[in-house]
C-alpha cells in the first residue's frame, strides 16, 4: 500500500495527518497548532505533566504580548475566569499562608491564563484531533494499571496508572469513556469503531479495578444523559430498564450488593465521610463570603487531629478555599461550558 493511501486512510485524525505530509510550506501557524495540540495531550496524560503544559500556555501568551501579537481575549469564559483568579488571590492573601499564596500565584494563576488562552486557539478540528488520539493514549494507560494489579503492591488495592491516587484516573476513565461513546456515535469509518470498542471495554475494566463507587454511578447517569442529548431514546431506555433491573435484584438478592466495590467498607467510608464534611462546614462558617485560601481545609483539618488534603465533595471544598464568590464563579462558568455543550 502506498504512503499516500495510508495517509488518506487515516484522514480523520488531523494530528496524525499533519505529520505525514511534506509540504514545505506548511504555515507556522499550523506548527503552532500542532504545538498546542501536542501540550494539551500530554497534560492529559497525567496529572504530574499538567504544570508543562499550563507553562507553555503562559510562555505563549506572554510571548504574544512581548510581540506585540496580542489580542484582548474573547470569549465567555474570560470573565468568569479573572475573577475567579482575583478572589483566589484575595483568599490566599486572607489566610496569610505563605503556601497558599504561592500555590495561587504559581499554579492557579497559571492555570486560568492557560484555560482563557486554549479557549481562544483550539477551534474544533484540532479539538476533535485531540480527543481521538486522547482515547487511543488512553490505552497504555489502562495496560499500567494491569500491571500495577499483578505485581505492584497498593493501597486498598486501587490501581492508579499514571495518576495520583485512583479516584483521579477514574474520574479521566470516565471522562475518557464518555468521549469514545460521542465519537463512536458520529459513525467512523468501521475499523476505527473496532478500535473504540477495544479501548471501551479495557477502560471499563481499568475503571473497575480503581473500586470507585461514585465514578462507576456518574458514568451510568452521563451515559444516559449522552445518549439523551444525541437523540438515541430506543438505546437511553434500555440502559434505564437494564439499572432498574439491576435495583429490583438488588432489592430481592441483597448479596449482589458484594459486586460493588469495597461494599464491605462503605458504612465505615460514609461515616468518615460526614466527618470530613462536618470539618468543611465548620471551615466555611470562619469565612463564608471570600474562603480561607487555597489547601486551607488541610491546615484546619489538622485542628481535629485529621489529615486529609481535601473535603472529598468539589461544592464544599471551594466553599472552604474560595467562600461563596468562588463557588459563585465557578457555577458561571459551569453553566457556560454546560450551554455551549447543549447549544453550540
Amino acid at each position: 500500500m502506498r504512503s499516500g493511501q495510508k495517509t488518506n486512510k487515516y484522514k480523520g485524525v488531523v494530528f496524525l495527518r499533519s505529520f505525514h505530509r511534506e509540504n514545505i510550506g506548511q504555515s507556522l501557524r499550523d506548527i503552532f497548532k500542532q504545538k498546542d495540540l501536542l501540550f494539551l495531550l500530554v497534560s492529559c496524560s497525567s496529572i504530574y505533566a499538567v504544570p508543562l503544559a499550563v507553562l507553555y500556555f503562559v510562555w505563549q501568551y506572554l510571548r504574544q504580548i512581548h510581540l506585540k501579537d496580542f489580542h484582548n481575549p474573547k470569549g465567555q469564559l474570560v470573565y468568569p475566569y479573572f475573577f475567579l483568579g482575583v478572589n483566589a488571590l484575595i483568599s490566599s492573601i486572607y489566610s496569610l499562608n505563605l503556601v497558599s499564596i504561592g500555590v495561587t500565584v504559581g499554579i492557579v494563576i497559571p492555570f486560568l491564563i492557560y484555560a482563557i488562552y486554549v479557549e481562544n486557539r483550539l477551534e474544533p478540528e484540532l479539538c476533535v484531533s485531540m480527543l481521538r488520539l486522547l482515547v487511543y493514549l488512553s490505552l497504555p494507560a489502562a495496560l499500567v494499571s494491569y500491571f500495577q494489579k499483578l505485581f505492584i503492591p497498593l493501597q486498598e488495592d486501587r490501581v492508579i496508572s499514571t495518576f495520583a491516587n485512583a479516584n483521579l484516573y477514574a474520574y479521566f476513565l470516565m471522562a475518557v469513556l464518555l468521549v469514545t461513546l460521542g465519537l463512536y456515535m458520529d459513525k467512523p469509518p468501521k475499523r476505527e469503531r473496532r478500535w473504540y470498542l477495544v479501548i471501551s471495554a479495557a477502560n471499563l475494566f481499568a475503571l473497575y479495578l480503581t473500586q470507585s463507587r461514585a465514578v462507576l454511578l456518574a458514568l451510568a447517569v452521563s451515559v444516559l444523559f449522552l445518549l439523551l442529548l444525541r437523540r438515541r431514546f430506543q438505546q437511553a431506555l434500555f440502559l434505564f430498564v437494564l439499572c432498574a433491573i439491576f435495583l429490583i435484584a438488588v432489592i430481592i438478592y441483597p448479596q449482589l450488593l458484594r459486586f460493588i466495590p469495597r461494599y464491605e467498607i462503605l458504612d465505615a467510608n460514609m461515616n468518615r465521610r460526614a466527618e470530613i464534611w462536618g470539618i468543611a462546614w465548620d471551615a466555611i462558617r470562619t469565612n463564608p463570603l471570600i474562603g480561607r485560601g487555597i489547601l486551607s481545609y488541610k491546615y484546619y483539618a489538622i485542628q481535629y487531629n485529621l489529615i486529609k488534603t481535601h473535603a472529598h465533595n468539589t461544592l464544599l471544598n471551594t466553599w472552604v478555599e474560595w467562600g461563596l464568590a468562588g463557588v459563585g464563579l465557578l457555577l458561571w462558568a459551569s453553566i457556560i461550558i454546560f450551554r455551549r455543550g447543549l447549544w453550540g
